[in-house]
């Protein structure tokens, strides 16, 4: 099992869990917040961070490409939606949610109809979570989110999927 963990600038990755871990460069010099792995394919991964910044990489951490996102936004969250067949979405400050299918080389802003910050995406079942409780739903996709009702006005930092199967 492969292995990746982040901070800030650097990048740490084991070729095998019990391997040894090895600095990596990450090629910006951007906080970075969030990184997904593609859970069908441990080479593909993705990361985010501030003023924008999204990298890429297709071999397992080595190399990191630099996506132009279209935005100087921070960004708090990147997510793989496996489950759809594989659009990736980035979301953070003003409420932004950014959508790719092609890889990166297009990033398209989704409304989200919120300007508070959002802080996390489930990589399953369309959910985003942000400041001041804000949960929003898309039931197309990604395409279109829209508010689900909160019993918080705190910040919520974190979503996992639920399968009601389990």
């Amino acid at each position: 099992m492969k292995i990746l963990i982040y901070f800030s600038l650097l990048f740490f990755t084991s070729i095998e869990a019990d391997a040894g871990w090895f600095q990596q460069n990450s090629g910006t010099t951007a906080d970075l917040r969030s990184v997904n792995f593609n859970h069908g394919n441990e080479n593909i991964a993705w990361a985010c961070g501030e003023n924008g910044t999204i990298l890429y990489t297709s071999n397992g951490g080595t190399d990191w490409i630099l996506q132009n996102s279209g935005t100087d936004a921070d960004l708090y969250a990147i997510v793989f939606m496996e489950i759809s067949g594989g659009p990736v979405f980035a979301c953070g400050e003003n409420g932004i949610i950014l959508r790719t299918s092609n890889n990166g080389t297009n990033w398209n802003v989704i409304p989200s109809n919120v300007s508070v910050t959002l802080r996390d995406i489930s990589d399953f079942n369309f959910v985003a979570v942000g400041d001041s409780g804000v949960i929003l739903k898309s039931s197309n996709q990604g395409l279109n989110w829209y508010p689900l009702a909160s019993q918080t006005a705190k910040n919520l930092y974190a979503v996992c999927a639920i399968f009601s199967n389990y």
